[in-house]
């Protein structure tokens, strides 16, 4: 068995080996199962924009928290720029408060699930959020106010949403996107703790942009999972 790289195992999700969808759920039963290493980009291709209609409905409904997760993550992969709607207000509603590990990672999965938004519908509008959100004072700007207890400040929890932005862009493989995290690896306007914690990342993760741009992000997904080992 063979772990990936890290920068392309996190835009992948292909950690070591992984169990891929080999048939057709109905979408609300999909998005309930639990997936170790997250929803497989390649079960992305039994749903359509219908699917993405009840997507967005579950993405409001408390019932269905627990997957709020993977409902987020296949709504990107599926969805059109209705969809951006959805994500965003998922994204930036809530009261403040510590809602939990699960809450606040399915927010950071939404965040991230933007950049499969951006890949496949090519809108500027969902790239502008990225680019936007790539700043960590966005978060304060716009009230979000989602967190989780282990964070030791605020400014924490906004260079941790930020970095997912930051992965979305990536993932968006727009070139436009690329010289925005090209600005961040030069400190342009972009100074202080979150370029920081970021700055060991931004040479592979420009590789990797280059490389979805290059071959798109399903081709790039197809290659991932090449070089992974089963036994």
């Amino acid at each position: 068995m063979k772990k990936l790289p890290s920068t392309l195992a996190l835009l992948t999700g292909l950690f070591c080996s992984t169990a891929f969808a080999t048939h057709s759920l109905p979408v609300q039963d999909f998005v309930q199962q639990h997936f170790f290493e997250g929803v497989p980009y390649s079960a992305s291709k039994n749903y359509g924009v219908k699917d993405a209609r009840q997507l967005e409905a579950m993405l409001k409904d408390p019932t269905y928290s627990e997957s709020w997760g993977n409902i987020a993550s296949l709504l990107g992969m599926i969805g059109d720029i209705h969809s951006f709607d959805a994500l965003k207000t998922f994204i930036e509603q809530d009261k403040m408060g510590d809602y939990g590990d699960e809450h606040y990672r399915a927010k950071t999965t939404a965040i991230f699930s933007m950049g499969y938004l951006a890949n496949h519908t090519k809108n500027k509008r969902v790239e502008a959020y990225l680019v936007s959100a790539l700043s960590p004072t966005y978060w304060e700007d716009k009230q979000v106010a989602t967190t989780r207890s282990s964070f030791k400040s605020r400014q924490d929890r906004n260079d941790n949403l930020s970095k997912y932005a930051l992965l979305g862009l990536v993932l968006s493989g727009s070139p436009s996107a690329e010289a925005h995290i090209r600005q961040l690896k030069q400190g342009e306007g972009k100074k202080g703790t979150f370029r920081a914690r970021v700055a060991p990342m931004l040479d592979g993760l420009l590789l990797e942009h280059q490389k979805i741009n290059q071959k798109g992000y399903s081709q790039y997904y197809e290659d991932a999972k090449s070089q992974v080992q089963y036994k």
